[in-house]
């Protein structure tokens, strides 16, 4: 598990108690509050993630204030009736999971009471803070995949949908000294082409989330491309790996959890980045492409395939 380093990436790490309540006298110690977790859907990353925020609130108020965790998700209220719902329940706080869980909570709910997590791209969306993001820095992927390429040329294909993360992209390879070539393109039709283009020129594709570029048949070709002519695919998570890809980063759920808790416990009005980051690698790609992995990677992936 790899934690980012506090001079580059920002991360709640004060365990400053009770700073929203003050001192909590003797008396108060048997208090109930009320936490509800409003979900997007049902999935077992939100579970981590609430698991992980309960947790944190129960270390930080030990002895002092009991939990009554209530789980909201969409598909279970009726949005005209969810103010009046929270209303009668009274949360000390509410932890909103995904994008649209975020946007209810806040259109309904009183401003300062909602903590989001899980949101990609929240400032875009009109998503206010307090909350954790859903995406991983480029930094941190690069950390590692210098690693592994360490004098390797990284390459990228993105659409009008990705240049914001393009750009971070290419930041990150800036800071790092390595070279990034990208290959911008507009509509769907032409991924195939650019790929065999910018295929010639790297030895590492990074994908970035983009839901107008990647279909099942675009991932399946650009897997099976990269096999063919010995590039590293880096994948958008561990189904990726799983697939054909080298590498894929992801995040620790249960770790975003206790991150969001103690954002608000620190009554920090902002937007972070999770402070956990992981990754899978697929040592049957790495054979295919004739790539020697550095031991300590692979010691320190959570998914290994082809051991």
């Amino acid at each position: 598990m790899r934690g980012f380093p506090l001079g580059r990436y920002r991360s709640v790490l004060s365990v400053c108690v009770l700073t929203m309540f003050g001192a909590v006298r003797a008396e108060e110690a048997d208090t109930v509050a009320v936490v509800v977790a409003l979900q997007s859907r049902n999935i077992a990353a939100y579970d981590s993630v609430i698991f992980g925020f309960e947790e944190q609130l129960k270390y930080v108020f030990a002895g002092t204030t009991n939990f009554n965790l209530q789980r909201i998700s969409l598909k279970d209220v009726d949005p005209k009736a969810l103010a009046l719902q929270f209303q009668e329940l009274n949360p000390m706080v509410t932890l909103s999971l995904g994008t649209p869980a975020t946007r209810l909570a806040q259109e309904k709910l009183a401003e300062g009471s909602v903590l989001f997590s899980l949101v990609g791209e929240p400032e875009e969306s009109g998503i206010e803070p307090p909350g954790i993001r859903m995406g991983i820095p480029e930094l941190a992927k690069l950390d590692v995949l210098v690693q592994i390429f360490k004098d390797g040329k990284f390459g990228t294909i993105y659409s009008a949908n990705s240049v914001k993360a393009y750009r971070r992209l290419e930041e990150a390879c800036l800071a790092h000294g390595v070279e990034l070539t990208g290959i911008m393109i507009n509509n769907p039709g032409e991924f195939p082409q650019a790929c065999k283009k910018l295929f010639k020129l790297i030895d590492c594709f990074i994908m970035l989330p983009d839901t107008a570029l990647y279909s099942p048949d675009s991932v399946a070709f650009l897997l099976r491309r990269g096999l063919k002519q010995g590039t590293a695919i880096v994948g958008l998570s561990s189904r990726y790996t799983q697939a054909g890809a080298l590498i894929s980063f992801g995040v620790d759920y249960c770790d975003i959890g206790k991150q969001a808790a103690q954002l608000w416990v620190d009554g920090e009005k902002t937007y972070l980045a999770p402070r956990k980051m992981n990754f899978s690698l697929n040592l049957l790609a790495a054979r295919q492409i004739k790539l020697q992995l550095p031991k300590e990677i692979v010691d320190e992936a959570i998914i290994v395939i082809g051991q």
